[in-house]
């Protein structure tokens, strides 16, 4: 209990030495992942539930999400305004929910960093870009869909009809006091509303010809890592490198003056 207790003092008071009893980047991964979903039985919603902490090996707290039932916007309660009832509200979910709000510190705190707003920026287009634009999330949803189809014909106690299981995919569905937006209405809705966000229409860093100085590196080598890095608003770029694959990243400096091996200022 001292741990999280510490824990929650350095997230409000010293966030500065939060990446020393936080894996930020695990939770800017969850943040964006909750949000993408319209997954508000979570942090991001009303009751700021269902994920776990836990504390590694390395004394820094980790995210686990877990009941995801209620995702794709199933729970539309943001603890915000009111309730999220439409697939058209749902679909227009603010990318920075609670972004502003003392209430949920793992996200007004963290996105107070710059650094950090922009990983979690990132992480929002990477889930988007490489799960719902290319509709992988669909070809999944199909093929779950089919593998549990002859059980859920054959439950006498399932709370909704064989019918409304088949349509739901792509319609919106209601039954008892909740709509299950059809997931193709949701999120077809949602990544045109997302993608015309300011956040979203920026022109993102370009970062190509990353390379080591030595390929195959031993132990005791001094390694240079050049990478070019364009269309970027910031005047930092930082390299992150670890000796495992569990353990923090460690994260230096990249440098452009020509002066550390960098082959000259561009």
């Amino acid at each position: 209990m001292d741990d999280l207790i510490e824990l929650t003092r350095i997230l409000n008071t010293d966030i500065n030495n939060i990446e020393t009893v936080l894996d930020v980047d695990a939770v800017l991964w969850m943040l964006a992942f909750d949000n993408v979903m319209v997954n508000l039985d979570s942090y991001l919603g009303q009751f700021k539930q269902n994920y776990y902490l836990y504390k590694d090996d390395n004394g820094r707290f980790r995210p686990v999400v877990w009941d995801l039932n209620m995702s794709f916007g199933t729970f539309g309660q943001t603890g915000s305004g009111g309730s999220l009832n439409s697939t058209t509200q749902k679909s227009q979910l603010t990318h920075l929910l609670h972004e502003n709000d003392a209430a949920w510190p793992l996200m007004s705190k963290l996105m107070a960093v710059p650094r950090y707003k922009k990983m979690y920026l990132a992480h929002f287009k990477t889930i988007l870009t490489e799960n719902i634009l290319n509709s992988d999330y669909l070809t999944s949803a199909n093929a779950y869909q089919n593998i549990i189809d002859l059980a859920v014909q054959a439950d006498n106690n399932k709370f909704y009809s064989y019918a409304q299981f088949n349509s739901n995919i792509n319609s919106d569905v209601n039954a008892q006091m909740n709509t299950a937006s059809g997931l193709t209405n949701l999120m077809s809705a949602r990544s045109t509303y997302l993608l015309a966000q300011s956040d979203f229409t920026a022109i993102q860093p370009s970062i190509t010809a990353v390379a080591p100085s030595i390929a195959t590196p031993i132990i005791g080598n001094t390694i240079t890592v050049t990478a070019q890095v364009t269309n970027t608003n910031t005047t930092a770029v930082y390299l992150g490198y670890r000796e495992g694959d569990f353990v923090p990243f460690t994260k230096i400096l990249m440098y452009d003056d020509g002066a550390h091996n960098d082959g000259g200022c561009w």
